[in-house]
């Protein structure tokens, strides 16, 4: 649910009319979700899905361990949600000419995939579905394609070394953590319980779980790097930090308007169009689930 925060900056992007200055869009676990509905161009209606659907018992609920199943039910937001609710248009993704590339960690083996070209709009959901499939939280890896995934965040949180690896020479991160956070280490329920159920599949992907928390890399302040330059954005420093599990309904919408303002800082618009942004998230947060597009895009 982390991801509230990049689902908004995508929002906020939208509302300032940049898509069109990227030549590729990586997505990582959940934002990769996040990042199709950017180039569908309905951001601003995906941002919803956190706050309108996620936000109750439905998705997320810890009985279900009691009766032996994941306590995440990723079938519900990729088939029922995004499918039948707030639909994704997989076409406009796939007609898009700025190619979307899901990450997904390959079980057992322990290796990155990138996964494109979709066909169908299933294709293009058990694709997102692969890349966000927590070990153990979501469930055993998620058949796609005649192989099984986990959650990309096992091999590159960022996609950072897959842009590089691809030759991209200017990159822009979104990070959903607030900046200036100390490097996050395993919990105990990811040290005892986690680890060992990803090691039952695939050592090597324990492996490298282990080690990238232990070496601390999964954080560190967002900032600018060359060669290739790279910007990495997040919340100011004393925004909230969203659980991934959170289902608060005001903790979420407190992790939006972080990753809105964001945005909003670091990218140069005019005031009216910072105050119809801000309109528009204030509008979600009342309750409204009218859609948000109706709120104008200058272009």
């Amino acid at each position: 649910m982390r991801a509230v925060v990049t689902g908004a900056m995508v929002a906020a992007l939208e509302h300032l009319d940049v898509l069109n200055t990227f030549d590729v869009v990586y997505g990582s676990s959940a934002g990769a979700s996040n990042a199709a509905y950017f180039l569908a161009q309905q951001a601003n209606q995906g941002i919803r899905i956190y706050l309108d659907y996620l936000s109750g018992r439905q998705f997320i609920r810890a009985s279900a361990i009691l009766h032996g199943r994941p306590p995440v039910n990723l079938d519900y937001l990729y088939f029922e949600v995004m499918k039948r609710r707030i639909t994704l248009d997989w076409q406009a993704v796939t007609a898009s000419p700025i190619p979307l590339k899901v990450l997904a960690s390959r079980v057992p083996e322990g290796v990155l995939d990138v996964l494109e070209a979709f066909e169908s709009q299933d294709d293009l959901l058990r694709a997102l579905h692969a890349s966000s499939q927590m070990p153990l939280v979501a469930g055993a890896p998620f058949s796609y394609r005649g192989r099984f995934y986990w959650d990309a965040h096992l091999l590159d949180p960022k996609g950072i070394q897959t842009a590089i690896a691809d030759g991209c020479t200017h990159i822009l991160v979104l990070r959903s953590r607030p900046e200036g956070l100390r490097p996050r280490r395993l919990n105990p329920v990811e040290q005892l319980l986690i680890a060992p159920y990803i090691r039952k599949y695939s050592p090597s992907l324990a492996d490298n779980f282990l080690s990238r928390f232990d070496q601390g890399t999964n954080n560190g302040a967002p900032g600018l790097s060359s060669q290739p330059f790279i910007s990495e954005l997040a919340p100011s420093l004393g925004s909230p930090d969203i659980n991934r599990l959170e289902h608060r309904r005001d903790r979420l919408m407190a992790g939006a308007f972080s990753g809105m303002e964001a945005i909003l800082d670091r990218f140069p618009s005019g005031p009216d169009l910072k105050g119809r942004v801000r309109q528009a998230f204030a509008d979600v947060a009342e309750g409204s689930r009218s859609d948000l597009s109706a709120c104008p895009v200058v272009r």
